[in-house]
């Protein structure tokens, strides 16, 4: 049935208010093949508004109907997967992996995705519009992440490692395997070989190897863009949601795993070689499936991992003066995914769960060497991008707030502290000295409040002052600024034509 325009908004109302508003009980006391066949058309129109509301971005519609529907439709999902009450585990999960596959390929660039593609299949734009003051889309579609990444959770033995690493299934025929409104579920292939985000970022080390291999002389060749700016924007959507997909946003509470999550790494476990997942995590420069035996890690630490190789691609890029090629988007997306990640896995405590993952406890629990290693690192990834992006003010502020999530529970700032780059940081801030002098006022005051909480970690009292007497010289000097303004007659000072013709050195 062929849904026009403006039946989409009405059709998707209808379906919310059936299951937002009347009781559940209502919803589930018609007969099991009815309500198989209503959940069978909301997936189906779910994704079908989704692909909609993608092609209305691509032709920069006015009135965006379809993603007024798609978003009330996605709210319904959340609804229904949340309520375990009425509907037993893993009903929802052939419907879970279906949308989420359909946002996947929303957001990818052909062969594997439809981004950018108009209904006839053709690229409508080589080069997409940039408005600077458009909304990041972690905020304007924050909404639909949380619902996308929440039906991940509910089918993560399939979707987590469809973002990490290659996995092949023998897809049965649709017949056989489907229900016709359904499609089929695994990226409507018969035969799959995914490689989501790993694969991404091992696509975007060798564009830029080959770059750097056409700008250097005697070549000195042009650069066509267009595969770069594919590749950063296939990241950038698939590190949004694995960060919605791995953690919530706990404002306000304590950040806790998902249970998903847990469970699915509980369930894996027995099959898990904990010391190569500890390779995989602790080697960010080596492509994952070069390790051996990289078959057999936690899919949830490989997750992690496949950030921080884009975190590494990154810095390398950076030292090979390649930086100009490089996104700030792609850097704001890493830092923010650390961010979040750090907040709820780093220094897990065990005490908050019923049962606690073996390799997640050990690659990220109190007193572990991953823990103590990741730190470091993210420290070493915070000092990088305050160095290179100092002109790009909110991918520097999405930096010092990661610089905050690592120092604002005392226990990881107690780790933080041991690190010889924070005492470099702290000194650097303190002397005024570039490229930290260039931040602005706003990144410079959140940088100030991830070192004054640092100054609460644990420290014998002569470090501890050591510590103080360095993060408050800036205080310090703008304490005699204070002075200066203040003092008796400075207005007449400041006016006389001899002062206004020379600079004032404070």
């Amino acid at each position: 049935v062929e849904i026009e325009d403006s039946e989409a908004v009405g059709i998707s109302s209808i379906i919310s208010n059936l299951i937002t508003v009347f009781p559940r009980n209502i919803l589930t006391a018609i007969p099991n093949d009815l309500f198989s066949s209503f959940v069978n058309c909301l997936a189906h129109l779910t994704c079908s508004f989704g692909r909609s509301a993608a092609l209305e971005e691509v032709l920069d519609k006015d009135d965006m109907v379809y993603m007024e529907a798609y978003d009330k439709l996605l709210e319904s999902w959340l609804t229904l997967v949340q309520d375990d009450k009425h509907f037993h585990k893993g009903f929802f999960t052939q419907h879970a992996v279906q949308v989420f596959n359909s946002y996947i390929q929303c957001h990818l660039a052909a062969p594997e995705g439809t981004r950018n593609l108009t209904a006839n299949g053709v690229a409508s734009r080589e080069e997409e519009e940039i408005n600077e003051i458009q909304e990041d889309d972690r905020d304007l579609f924050s909404d639909q992440l949380a619902s996308v990444g929440m039906l991940g959770r509910i089918a993560a033995e399939h979707c987590i490692p469809l973002l990490t690493r290659r996995i092949k299934e023998n897809v049965m025929d649709k017949s056989h395997r489907c229900d016709p409104y359904l499609g089929d579920p695994y990226l409507d292939c018969k035969s799959c070989d995914f490689s989501l985000l790993e694969d991404r970022v091992t696509r975007l080390h060798g564009q830029l190897q080959r770059q750097q291999q056409l700008l250097a002389p005697p070549v000195s060749g042009s650069v066509d863009n267009k595969v770069l700016d594919d590749l950063y924007e296939d990241i950038h959507w698939l590190i949004l949601v694995t960060g919605y997909l791995l953690a919530d946003d706990a404002q306000g509470e304590t950040p806790l795993i998902p249970p998903e999550i847990m469970e699915y790494s509980i369930q894996q476990s027995n099959d898990v070689d904990i010391n190569t997942t500890l390779q995989i995590l602790g080697s960010p420069g080596e492509k994952a499936s070069s390790i051996p035996g990289c078959n057999r890690t936690d899919s949830v630490i490989r997750l992690l991992s496949a950030v921080l190789r884009a975190s590494e691609v990154e810095s390398r890029a950076t030292r090979a003066n390649l930086t100009h090629l490089l996104s700030p988007q792609m850097g704001k997306d890493i830092v923010w995914f650390l961010r979040r990640w750090a907040k709820t896995y780093l220094l897990v405590d065990e005490k908050l769960y019923d049962q606690i993952s073996l390799p997640l406890n050990t690659a990220f629990g109190a007193d572990t060497e991953g823990s103590q290693w990741i730190i470091g690192y993210l420290l070493e990834k915070v000092i990088s991008n305050l160095s290179v992006w100092s002109s790009e003010q909110e991918l520097a502020n999405d930096t010092v707030q990661l610089l905050v999530a690592l120092v604002e529970r005392r226990e990881r700032a107690n780790l933080v502290i041991q690190c010889e780059n924070w005492w470099n940081l702290a000194k650097q801030f303190a002397q005024r000295s570039p490229p930290l002098h260039f931040l602005s006022s706003s990144v410079q005051r959140t940088l100030m409040k991830a070192l004054v909480l640092g100054g609460f970690a644990h420290m014998d009292s002569e470090t501890k002052q050591q510590y103080w007497t360095e993060v408050r010289r800036p205080s310090k000097q703008c304490g005699r600024l204070v002075a200066f303004v203040h003092f008796p007659g400075i207005k007449h000072i400041l006016l006389h034509k001899n002062t206004k013709q020379r600079p004032l050195n404070f």
